[in-house]
Protein backbone atom coordinates (compact mmCIF):
# COMPACT_ATOMS: atom_id res chain seq x y z
CA UNK A 1 0.00 0.00 0.00
CA UNK A 2 2.81 2.36 0.09
CA UNK A 3 4.14 3.89 -2.76
CA UNK A 4 7.58 3.10 -4.20
CA UNK A 5 9.13 6.60 -4.47
CA UNK A 6 7.53 7.65 -1.06
CA UNK A 7 10.10 9.37 -0.10
CA UNK A 8 10.83 11.54 -2.88
CA UNK A 9 6.95 11.82 -3.91
CA UNK A 10 7.04 13.36 0.16
CA UNK A 11 9.90 15.69 -0.83
CA UNK A 12 8.29 16.73 -4.09
CA UNK A 13 4.73 17.23 -3.03
CA UNK A 14 4.18 18.04 1.00
CA UNK A 15 4.43 21.62 0.24
CA UNK A 16 1.50 21.17 -2.23
CA UNK A 17 -0.07 19.16 0.85
CA UNK A 18 0.40 21.62 3.27
CA UNK A 19 -1.06 24.70 1.23
CA UNK A 20 -4.38 21.96 0.27
CA UNK A 21 -4.76 21.09 3.86
CA UNK A 22 -4.49 24.54 5.30
CA UNK A 23 -7.13 25.68 2.27
CA UNK A 24 -9.41 23.12 3.22
CA UNK A 25 -9.24 23.81 7.04
CA UNK A 26 -9.46 27.12 5.93
CA UNK A 27 -13.12 27.17 4.07
CA UNK A 28 -14.93 24.32 6.33
CA UNK A 29 -13.74 25.61 9.93
CA UNK A 30 -16.56 26.13 12.40
CA UNK A 31 -16.30 25.99 16.32
CA UNK A 32 -17.86 23.31 19.27
CA UNK A 33 -19.38 27.11 20.28
CA UNK A 34 -21.11 27.10 16.73
CA UNK A 35 -24.60 26.26 17.17
CA UNK A 36 -25.97 22.77 14.80
CA UNK A 37 -28.09 24.88 13.08
CA UNK A 38 -25.50 27.30 11.66
CA UNK A 39 -25.52 27.42 8.15
CA UNK A 40 -21.86 26.98 7.56
CA UNK A 41 -21.87 23.93 8.59
CA UNK A 42 -24.08 22.40 5.73
CA UNK A 43 -21.93 25.20 3.31
CA UNK A 44 -18.52 23.10 4.72
CA UNK A 45 -20.40 19.69 3.73
CA UNK A 46 -21.65 20.92 0.34
CA UNK A 47 -17.86 21.93 -0.52
CA UNK A 48 -16.26 18.87 1.43
CA UNK A 49 -18.35 16.41 -0.70
CA UNK A 50 -17.32 18.80 -4.04
CA UNK A 51 -13.31 18.09 -3.31
CA UNK A 52 -14.42 13.98 -2.44
CA UNK A 53 -16.39 13.58 -5.94
CA UNK A 54 -15.23 16.13 -8.14
CA UNK A 55 -13.63 14.95 -11.36
CA UNK A 56 -11.09 17.08 -10.90
CA UNK A 57 -9.40 16.76 -7.64
CA UNK A 58 -6.01 14.63 -7.39
CA UNK A 59 -6.65 11.09 -5.58
CA UNK A 60 -4.46 13.49 -2.52
CA UNK A 61 -6.71 16.20 -2.39
CA UNK A 62 -9.50 14.08 -2.25
CA UNK A 63 -8.24 11.64 0.84
CA UNK A 64 -7.56 14.76 2.10
CA UNK A 65 -10.75 16.04 2.09
CA UNK A 66 -12.54 12.87 3.65
CA UNK A 67 -10.26 13.42 6.69
CA UNK A 68 -11.72 16.48 6.58
CA UNK A 69 -15.00 15.67 6.50
CA UNK A 70 -14.62 13.01 9.60
CA UNK A 71 -13.41 15.76 11.50
CA UNK A 72 -15.88 18.33 10.76
CA UNK A 73 -18.29 15.70 11.68
CA UNK A 74 -16.80 15.28 15.04
CA UNK A 75 -17.42 19.13 15.85
CA UNK A 76 -21.05 19.15 14.57
CA UNK A 77 -21.28 16.06 16.55
CA UNK A 78 -19.98 18.07 19.08
CA UNK A 79 -21.96 21.00 18.76
CA UNK A 80 -25.16 18.64 18.91
CA UNK A 81 -24.07 17.45 22.30
CA UNK A 82 -23.63 20.81 23.40
CA UNK A 83 -27.21 22.04 22.12
CA UNK A 84 -28.82 19.16 23.39
CA UNK A 85 -26.83 20.03 27.14
CA UNK A 86 -28.65 23.21 26.31
CA UNK A 87 -31.91 21.90 25.73
CA UNK A 88 -32.33 23.10 22.21
CA UNK A 89 -32.35 20.02 20.75
CA UNK A 90 -34.51 17.00 22.52
CA UNK A 91 -33.29 13.32 22.14
CA UNK A 92 -35.47 10.63 20.60
CA UNK A 93 -35.01 7.06 21.67
CA UNK A 94 -31.78 5.85 19.07
CA UNK A 95 -31.85 9.24 17.57
CA UNK A 96 -28.05 9.88 18.56
CA UNK A 97 -25.73 13.08 17.78
CA UNK A 98 -24.48 10.43 14.57
CA UNK A 99 -27.69 10.51 12.95
CA UNK A 100 -28.87 13.89 13.48
CA UNK A 101 -25.25 14.76 12.13
CA UNK A 102 -25.71 12.46 9.18
CA UNK A 103 -29.26 14.69 8.72
CA UNK A 104 -27.67 17.73 8.54
CA UNK A 105 -25.25 15.86 6.11
CA UNK A 106 -28.22 15.06 3.83
CA UNK A 107 -29.84 18.67 3.95
CA UNK A 108 -26.16 19.66 2.22
CA UNK A 109 -26.87 17.21 -0.47
CA UNK A 110 -28.30 18.66 -3.82
CA UNK A 111 -30.45 16.94 -6.91
CA UNK A 112 -31.00 13.51 -5.45
CA UNK A 113 -34.85 11.51 -5.57
CA UNK A 114 -34.27 8.77 -3.19
CA UNK A 115 -33.35 9.81 0.32
CA UNK A 116 -32.85 6.31 1.16
CA UNK A 117 -30.44 5.28 -1.85
CA UNK A 118 -28.73 8.90 -0.91
CA UNK A 119 -28.60 8.21 3.15
CA UNK A 120 -26.36 5.17 2.08
CA UNK A 121 -24.26 6.62 -0.26
CA UNK A 122 -23.08 9.07 2.59
CA UNK A 123 -22.86 6.48 4.95
CA UNK A 124 -20.50 4.79 2.56
CA UNK A 125 -18.47 8.13 2.15
CA UNK A 126 -18.41 8.13 6.07
CA UNK A 127 -17.12 4.87 6.27
CA UNK A 128 -14.31 6.00 3.45
CA UNK A 129 -13.51 8.60 5.27
CA UNK A 130 -13.04 7.02 8.79
CA UNK A 131 -10.23 4.84 6.84
CA UNK A 132 -8.39 7.66 5.19
CA UNK A 133 -8.35 8.81 9.07
CA UNK A 134 -6.95 6.27 10.46
CA UNK A 135 -4.35 5.82 7.81
CA UNK A 136 -3.62 9.78 8.14
CA UNK A 137 -2.92 8.67 11.72
CA UNK A 138 -1.35 11.81 13.52
CA UNK A 139 -0.60 13.92 10.23
CA UNK A 140 -2.18 14.37 6.96
CA UNK A 141 1.18 14.30 5.31
CA UNK A 142 0.88 10.50 5.65
CA UNK A 143 -1.45 10.09 3.24
CA UNK A 144 1.23 11.11 0.23
CA UNK A 145 3.06 7.90 0.94
CA UNK A 146 0.10 5.25 -0.09
CA UNK A 147 -0.30 4.38 -3.33
CA UNK A 148 -2.80 4.16 -5.64
CA UNK A 149 -3.65 0.51 -4.69
CA UNK A 150 -4.91 1.99 -0.87
CA UNK A 151 -7.49 4.00 -2.65
CA UNK A 152 -8.90 1.31 -4.22
CA UNK A 153 -8.97 -0.58 -1.18
CA UNK A 154 -10.92 2.17 0.70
Amino acid sequence: LIRRDAMSFYAENSQHARACWESLLEQTAISASTSCFDPAIVSSFRMLDHVITSKGSTPFVSRLAYVQLMRHFDTVEETIDSSRRHGLIHRAAGYRNASIALDIYMTAQEGYTDPASRRRQLLERKRAGRRWKQLAGPSYLFLLVYSDAAERIV
